[in-house]
């Protein structure tokens, strides 16, 4: 009877650490992926959104979503002050220094780079490496930003780029242009040839493709061939979360979406 009810406290226990400690999910307005309600700036919409959040309502976690840079997130992550986490990570094996990742819940569309149309440099279909090591042409980038282990790591070979340094807005290194802004921004950017080409995922371009016709119509995308299979998104929590939260997070994912 005694180990009974030790074990019982002890679910208890577990239970309500998961269901009552807040978790801060943080996130930025990136359309189609998180979308604010622009009267009220608060998140309403988009494609992670929504789906992260079926997923987190079955967990019954006690979550609020933030509005937050992603710099000012790992930098939260790392001090473990808050407990916080992002839904929409790329696998980086370098920030499991900080962070729990879930599996993965979504997967995007293959990445594109996009170009002027007059600009006939990329008339071919060529690999993300042979345009970063070989071509001079200028890649614009945004700061802190992920594009995935494969290109991280090229970046890193060919250009000496560290995401997580701390490098000036609007500035030149290496033949790529860094920049703060959203992806409109950035479209707007290659349309006015401040720098000549940017990498996205089709899902993303074929959403701002149809909200900003005026810049996309002087622009064109094409598929690289050593990037064939899109990105995938997980969760990643700071590692003053639980392990037995992350597990949580992953048989809600399970049940939500399957296997990705």
């Amino acid at each position: 009877m005694k180990l009974l009810t030790i074990l019982l406290a002890s679910l208890f226990l577990h239970f309500n650490a998961i269901s009552t400690e807040l978790i801060y999910i943080d996130y930025q307005h990136r359309p189609p992926f998180f979308e604010n309600n622009l009267s009220t700036n608060k998140i309403e919409s988009g494609i992670l959104y929504k789906l992260s959040k079926r997923i987190l309502d079955k967990t019954k976690i006690n979550v609020e979503f933030i509005e937050t840079p992603l710099p000012r997130t790992i930098t939260k992550m790392k001090e473990k002050k808050e407990r916080v986490c992002i839904s929409y990570a790329l696998f980086d094996a370098a920030r499991k220094e900080f962070g729990n990742y879930s599996n993965p819940y979504y997967k995007e569309k293959r990445n594109v780079i996009v170009f002027r149309k007059k600009d006939k440099r990329f008339k071919n279909n060529k690999s993300i490496k042979d345009l970063l090591k070989n071509e001079p042409v200028s890649f614009l980038v945004k700061r802190g930003y992920s594009y995935g282990a494969y290109v991280d790591d090229i970046l890193q070979k060919f250009k000496n780029y560290d995401r997580n340094d701390n490098y000036n807005n609007e500035s030149l290194f290496n033949n790529l242009f860094i920049t703060y802004l959203d992806n409109a921004g950035m479209l707007k950017q290659i349309e006015m040839s401040r720098s000549d080409y940017m990498l996205i995922s089709l899902t993303e371009y074929e959403y701002l493709e149809n909200q900003y016709k005026s810049i996309t119509k002087n622009l064109s995308y094409r598929f690289i061939s050593d990037m064939p299979e899109g990105n995938k998104r997980y969760f990643l929590c700071s590692k003053n979360i639980e392990e037995e939260t992350i597990e949580v997070i992953n048989k809600a994912i399970k049940s939500t979406v399957g296997k990705i």
